[in-house]
């Protein structure tokens, strides 16, 4: 005859296992979305600044920069459009 407590310990041991790997998929999870989340906001535009073309980061735009956008692309900031070769 098989003793009682054996069931109860396969039960626990199934609930631990079940919660562990669980918790390991979802650190994993956090840690792509994490990893996509910055790449995401590493976004380089095109700007004249002091009379020159250059390739910067969004976050160092400073007032009077012209940016120069391509189709499909975000405009990172409150703006004034000027001009665009492609109908609007």
């Amino acid at each position: 005859m098989e003793n009682p407590w054996i069931e109860g310990i396969t039960i626990l041991v199934a609930i631990v296992i079940v919660i562990l790997v669980g918790s390991l998929n979802d650190w994993q999870k956090e840690k792509r979305f994490k990893v996509l989340n910055e790449k995401r906001e590493e976004c380089i535009i095109k700007v004249i600044h002091d009379g020159k073309e250059q390739m910067i980061d969004i976050y160092s735009v400073v007032v009077g920069d012209v940016m120069l956008f391509e189709p499909s692309k975000i405009i990172p900031c409150d703006s004034i459009f000027l001009w665009s070769q492609y109908a609007v």
